[in-house]
């Protein structure tokens, strides 16, 4: 490198001064005296003033390098420098430089310097430009560069080189005085590996190989740039960030507030809060003005002082009202929801009041309380004490004004086709409606005055002029058209202490009872007590007629009562019972009196079975006999021992226009049957006898020899005396013998 130099001083070599300014060496600067040239005129004195080699070396080198110099302090210096070296024996080089300087103390050198090895010196001073054409290593502390601009070449500057420290902070720093003495700088921090500008800092930055960030003066700096861009770990701050454009490609950290565009995007790193066109947010997120979102992921509170819209009303928020609405920009409730609804999880509704409507996540809903324990798919309580309706079920009618077919259900419980595998047996129970009204413990304790378990209104009730050709209160229709019903009820209650109550006609076996009870069809009246007829009162006493049982046997106590054709007072009666125990038969219908079976008791000492056995025949020809087996003893063993006296009373007809009325008397006293003499009082005798059978038993024989649509009716009479025995027919027979059979 090639220099102007003005050598004003050269005292020990430790200054230099270049263009005016002092650059300072800690060591001797060598210069070889091969390398320096001092070009002068005049080379002869110091030349023959030389005692030594040495001398003679300095000097020589000393007139080469002025040998071209035109002044006369050059050849002064030649001069001076070969005196002062005339006598030295040791150091040749430093008493021409001291003999130099003292000659040239306050000189000029005008010329070129040209250093081609090593020069030792204490001070050098260059006083114009300096080219050094090979390495400048400097070994001391401190390199004190005066100068406006510092110009480098290379492209790195390379810091901590041959240190002994292995891991420090590596930085620039400078200082500045804003009323105290500071410095600021940027340096990679050693602790956490972490580049960070600082301000502020009072200590020297050299002073340490550390930068002090526990010292109460150190201060992280603000960075301003146009775009800061992470190369994927991320760009973190402690302060404030404010800049034009920022791409940040990785994660934005920042343990202090960020605030963007003056509270368009507000961080609180204090509270962990982010405020939109707010810079104090209160929620986890504060936004203020109108919102539109693309897909947004939200945990914990959103917040906003006006409205709010998603997705062009897919979710808007009408700040003004506090309303939410789904599909819908115009809410006009708390929640308007435009569309189907689908929730994953349990909902709770509930008001200020505590009355909620709480749906379980297994679709168990309750209503009235806050969770229904899986008890009832629907569940609904209602404890205020208001007189209130706790479910009403209004679904409307539609509006019919031409002839339709239209079916409506208010309320359709489906509670069909419950799966039981074959062979399996379930011992519990279904029920389409269960109704529990009772009361099971101590806080019903006053009087209420009425309770309906099921409470059916139905009809025209007022103000209308239409028709309904069938109502029912209620319509029981119970299926049995396959499989098997054990007891099929249509009405089934229970509790022997409860009432009936039905006001109108009531018909069994009809749809058009015409009176307060009609039955069509067979009646079985068991009871076992009493059964009243009479007044309607709750006095026994006061009832007409009662009937009641003692002993198995049923009882009538009455004042007397007629059975007539209809009504009160028809016209025809039929019986007539007086309180004076008599029974009338007043009127004349098929038969007086009529019993199929049974036995009624004739006056004290008889007991009868009427109609007791019936036979008919067609045509028969030649001779036949009709047997007919009972069940009475008639002596001999083995048989029924029990004594008896009866006869048989034989009534009939037979086509050839005879009547039959004949009688057959028998007894079995002494162990074996006596037959009596039959008595006839018809037109024709047909031979009635009785015989024993080969069992022992009372077998009656009939000659019914060329009957012709013959037909018999036996009546049966028991003396009263004897216990009385129920007579049944074992067998029948007609066969051509008069022989037992």
């Amino acid at each position: 490198m090639t220099k102007a130099l003005e050598l004003g001083e050269l005292a020990n070599f430790t200054t230099v001064n270049v263009a005016g300014n002092s650059v300072g060496f800690s060591t001797s600067l060598e210069v070889s005296v091969d390398a320096v040239k001092l070009q002068g005129n005049t080379v002869n004195d110091i030349l023959s003033s030389a005692n030594t080699a040495a001398e003679l070396r300095a000097a020589n080198a000393y007139a080469n390098a002025v040998a071209t110099a035109n002044t006369t302090s050059f050849n002064q210096a030649a001069n001076a420098y070969a005196n002062a070296i005339a006598t030295a024996n040791t150091n040749a080089y430093a008493v021409a430089a001291n003999a130099y300087a003292n000659v040239f103390n306050g000189g000029t050198f005008t010329g070129v310097v040209t250093m081609q090895a090593n020069l030792t010196a204490n001070t050098v001073r260059l006083n114009g430009n300096m080219q050094i054409d090979g390495d400048l290593i400097v070994t001391g502390n401190t390199v004190t560069m005066n100068v406006s601009s510092l110009s480098v070449e290379d492209n790195m500057i390379y810091l901590n080189a041959s240190s002994n420290v292995a891991n420090p902070d590596l930085g620039i720093a400078g200082n500045y005085n804003d009323g105290t003495y500071r410095h600021a700088g940027m340096f990679r921090d050693a602790t956490d590996g972490m580049w960070k500008f600082f301000h502020q800092y009072v200590p020297e930055p050299d002073a340490s190989a550390y930068i002090d960030t526990a010292n109460n003066t150190f201060a992280l700096a603000n960075v301003q740039g146009y775009a800061f861009i992470s190369g994927g770990g991320g760009v973190y701050a402690n302060g404030i960030i404010s800049g034009g454009n920022t791409t940040i490609t990785g994660t934005l950290s920042a343990s202090a507030n960020v605030n963007l565009d003056s509270g368009t995007l507000f961080v609180d790193g204090t509270n962990n809060r982010v405020g939109i066109n707010n810079t104090a947010p209160t929620q986890a997120l504060t936004v203020t003005g109108t919102s539109a979102l693309g897909n947004t992921a939200i945990t914990g509170t959103l917040t906003a002082s006006a409205n709010v819209n998603f997705d062009s009303g897919t979710l808007f928020v009408d700040g003004t009202n506090n309303r939410v609405g789904i599909n819908n920009a115009a809410p006009t409730q708390a929640l308007t929801v435009a569309g189907d609804t689908f929730v994953n999880g349990a909902v709770t509704f509930a008001n200020s009041t505590g009355n909620t409507i709480y749906i379980a996540a297994n679709g168990y809903m309750s209503i009235g309380n806050t969770a229904n324990n899986n008890s009832a798919r629907l569940y609904i309580t209602a404890s205020d004490a208001a007189s209130r309706r706790t479910l009403i079920l209004d679904s409307g009618y539609p509006t019919v004004s031409s002839n339709a077919t239209n079916y409506n259900h208010n309320f359709w419980v489906n509670h069909r086709n419950f799966p039981i595998s074959s062979g399996v047996t379930d011992s519990g129970y279904r029920i389409g409606i269960n109704v529990e009204g009772y009361q099971d413990n101590t806080a019903f304790q006053g009087t209420l005055n009425t309770y309906r378990g099921i409470w059916v209104r139905t009809g025209n009730y007022s103000n209308t002029t239409g028709t309904i050709t069938n109502n029912y209160g209620i319509h029981i229709e119970n299926f049995n058209n396959s499989g098997t019903i054990t007891n099929n009820f249509g009405l089934y209650q229970e509790g022997s202490g409860t009432r009936n109550y039905l006001q109108g006609n009531t018909g069994f076996g009809t749809s058009t009872p015409y009176s307060t009870v009609v039955v069509h069809g067979d009646t079985h009246l068991t009871f076992n007590n009493s059964l009243y007829f009479g007044a309607n009162t709750t006095a026994a006493g006061a009832w007409n007629t009662r009937m009641y049982a003692s002993g198995g046997v049923q009882y009538i106590n009455s004042n007397g009562f007629v059975v007539n054709d209809y009504g009160y007072t028809g016209t025809k009666t039929f019986i007539d019972v007086s309180s004076a125990n008599r029974v009338g038969l007043t009127t004349a219908v098929d038969s007086l009196f009529e019993l199929k079976t049974g036995r009624i008791r004739q006056g004290y000492n008889q007991r009868a079975i009427l109609g007791w056995f019936d036979w008919h025949t067609g045509p028969i020809s030649g001779t036949y006999y009709l047997h007919i087996k009972t069940n009475l003893w008639g002596g001999g063993s083995p048989g029924n021992t029990q004594p008896t006296m009866s006869y048989f009373h034989i009534l009939g007809y037979d086509y050839r226009a005879l009547t039959i009325d004949s009688k057959l008397g028998f007894h079995n006293w002494a162990g074996s049957i006596y037959s009596a003499a039959s008595t006839n009082s018809g037109s024709l005798n047909i031979s009635p006898a009785a015989y024993v059978s080969s069992d022992g038993y009372v077998v009656l024989r009939f000659d019914v020899t060329n009957a012709s649509y013959m037909g018999l009716t036996i009546n049966y009479y028991q003396a009263y005396g004897y216990s009385f025995q129920s007579v049944n027919v074992t067998a029948t027979a007609l066969t051509t013998s008069a022989s037992n059979y």
